[in-house]
């Protein structure tokens, strides 16, 4: 059985250019009324020989990566929006669903052949850890509800013990310990 080509590094002519002329290069490509030809005439000029399709698939390169930044920055933004907005969500939140959106929106963008591609069973392990985060996280709330409510009881049974002649001063005790219980699990759920 034959293997699968690997992809490899890309090295082009556009590589081999002075850093100088390749950043005016690079704002040629955003300028687009200068055509790939006038761009490989400008760097033959400057005494490097490139043809214009070097210059396309530099250009099409170079466009792919701004994109994957751009999509990155726009994540990257979006935890931080709803980080802002929900002050008690965590960042590990943020990130999982930023996680099961990408890997969602990732499938459904595939085609027939990116699927033989997709390493099915490194997005399934992802997927798993993913959602045992979240019942990791679902467990520690819960047993630090319990760890809360256990306080909350020993606190009013030496309360009790201590004011037994007034019930009025009992009832406003236990209700003022039920709201700093809640109050402390909630803040711990958001």
């Amino acid at each position: 059985m034959g293997r699968k080509r690997e992809r490899t590094r890309v090295c082009s002519r556009m590589d081999e250019l002075p850093d100088d002329i390749r950043v005016q290069v690079e704002s040629m490509l955003l300028d687009r009324t200068i055509s790939y030809k006038e761009i490989a005439d400008f760097c033959t000029q400057a005494g490097y020989e490139i043809s214009k399709s070097s210059i396309g698939r530099y250009a099409q390169r170079i466009g792919r990566a701004t994109m994957r930044l751009q999509y990155i920055r726009e994540n990257a933004n979006a935890i931080i929006a709803a980080m802002k907005e929900h002050r008690g969500l965590e960042l590990s939140d943020a990130a999982n669903a930023l996680v099961m959106d990408n890997l969602i929106q990732a499938l459904s963008e595939a085609s027939a052949e990116d699927y033989s591609e997709i390493p099915l069973p490194k997005l399934i392990e992802l997927a798993l850890k993913n959602q045992r985060n979240a019942v990791y996280k679902e467990r520690m709330v819960r047993a630090y509800a319990k760890d809360v409510e256990q306080i909350r009881q020993a606190m009013l049974a030496e309360l009790t013990a201590q004011v037994q002649g007034t019930p009025e001063l009992l009832a406003q005790l236990e209700a003022a310990s039920m709201a700093a219980a809640d109050k402390v699990v909630e803040a711990s759920e958001s």
